[in-house]
């Protein structure tokens, strides 16, 4: 490949993903490792536009069907023929990979602090009910274990979630796991205070 060549591809790179981003020439082209004034340089030449494609994309649309319980690969896929649309003449080569790192953006932008303190909840629950259910009738946990493995691995990602976004660690869900009273149905219904009240709230265990 020749250096022209390179250079024509590199300049692609740059602008598929400030159009891809609602982020300042500054923050692009420190990603980049570009002098900014090179890059305002880019920006200006050729007519680049900051998160063009980002048009028609509402995350309040995008939170709402999240929380009706849309399947979030579709969702996901909505965002990325938006994204293909409103951004004609993608590189091929950086159109899977970019169309994908954006989308997964703006579905974390678009999930409420409330949103995934349920997922976090419903997770906990569903490792809480298999793990009840082993252990009453399981002569060997082990061979399910997997699925609470797992389960305890969405919680962790949920947690790792809502710590990138909102910089603090994620509230106790001791009490949540320790009490019976609560199903993954109620979960699913509880306010946003309601939910807050029930991942602060202290643990209580049961006396032995």
């Amino acid at each position: 490949m020749s250096k022209s060549e390179e250079r024509r591809l590199r300049l692609e790179e740059y602008k598929t993903y400030f159009e891809t981003h609602d982020e300042s020439i500054k923050e692009v082209a420190s990603k980049f490792k570009v002098k900014e004034r090179t890059f305002r340089y880019y920006v200006d030449t050729y007519g680049w536009q900051r998160g063009v494609a980002l048009k028609d994309i509402d995350l309040k649309d995008i939170e709402k069907d999240l929380k009706q319980g849309k399947n979030i690969n579709l969702v996901k896929q909505d965002i990325k023929t938006k994204l293909k649309t409103n951004k004609e003449g993608l590189v091929k080569i950086y159109e899977a990979q970019t169309l994908s790192d954006a989308s997964d953006e703006i579905l974390l932008k678009a999930m409420s602090q409330s949103f995934i303190d349920k997922q976090i909840i419903k997770t906990a629950l569903v490792g809480k009910s298999s793990f009840d259910i082993l252990a009453s009738i399981a002569e060997k946990p082990s061979d399910h274990a997997q699925l609470v493995r797992l389960s305890k691995d969405l919680v962790g990602m949920f947690s790792d979630v809502k710590r990138a976004i909102y910089g603090r660690d994620t509230d106790s869900l001791v009490n949540i796991i320790n009490n019976p009273n609560i199903t993954l149905e109620d979960a699913s219904v509880l306010s946003d205070a309601e939910l807050k009240s029930l991942l602060t709230q202290k643990p209580t265990f049961a006396k032995v």
